[in-house]
């Protein structure tokens, strides 16, 4: 990571925005599956806890938990959340300048980083975090039947990301929901100060499965 680079793509200086919030909790579920963002999940971490494969079987609260306990058992594990939102919103400004994304990702990152690693409240925030919630239940079965989508063969596991977004994209315009089978227990984070978002438009949620109600 220290390498020196004199091409003026890697000199470039990165002035990430203010951090803001997403409109919704759909918006965050679509940004999450663009496909600069397909191997940004924790289905590692959930195949070597439960044994079985991405999308084999149904999330249920006992999964739902476990999955939580498991992401979060150690500091190693706990640091990579608010890093990899860090990345995702300096490569957001790096690659198109989009404020209004990196702004939303830093905005869920803020409560993580309040503590130090390994703190309760630093833990309690990542449990709480729509990020991921929304990144465990990716993992599992969200049972959204089929829909015909075109795929893109040629571009390997890029184009398997552009066909993954179009079909949730698809889905949700359909349905106007979460996969059916999701369990989402959080809602866009809260300021750091502790104010709630509302006033934002956003609202909380409590104890929702397959979808955030406003």
């Amino acid at each position: 990571f220290g390498l020196e680079s004199e091409e003026n793509f890697h000199q470039q200086q990165i002035q990430l925005p203010q951090p803001a919030p997403a409109p919704d909790v759909d918006t965050l579920w679509l940004v999450l599956n663009r496909p600069e963002h397909y191997f940004f999940h924790v289905s590692s971490d959930l195949h070597d806890l439960f044994g079985f494969e991405c999308g084999e079987v149904v999330i249920d609260h006992e999964y739902f938990e476990r999955s939580l306990d498991y992401t979060l058992e150690d500091e190693y594990r706990q640091e990579r959340l608010p890093a990899m939102l860090n990345h995702a919103a300096n490569w957001h400004m790096l690659e198109g300048s989009e404020e209004e994304v990196a702004s939303w990702l830093l905005w869920e990152r803020q409560p993580m980083v309040l503590h130090p690693v390994g703190h309760p409240d630093t833990v309690d925030a990542m449990r709480n975090s729509i990020i991921l919630q929304l990144m465990i239940n990716k993992f599992f079965n969200g049972q959204t039947g089929e829909l015909l989508m075109h795929t893109f063969p040629a571009m390997n596991l890029y184009g398997s990301g552009i066909t993954n977004f179009l079909f949730y994209t698809r889905h949700l315009s359909i349905t106007g929901r979460l996969p059916p089978a999701f369990i989402v227990k959080a809602s866009v984070a809260e300021g750091v100060d502790g104010a709630s978002i509302s006033d934002s438009g956003n609202t909380s949620a409590e104890n929702v499965e397959g979808n955030v109600s406003t």
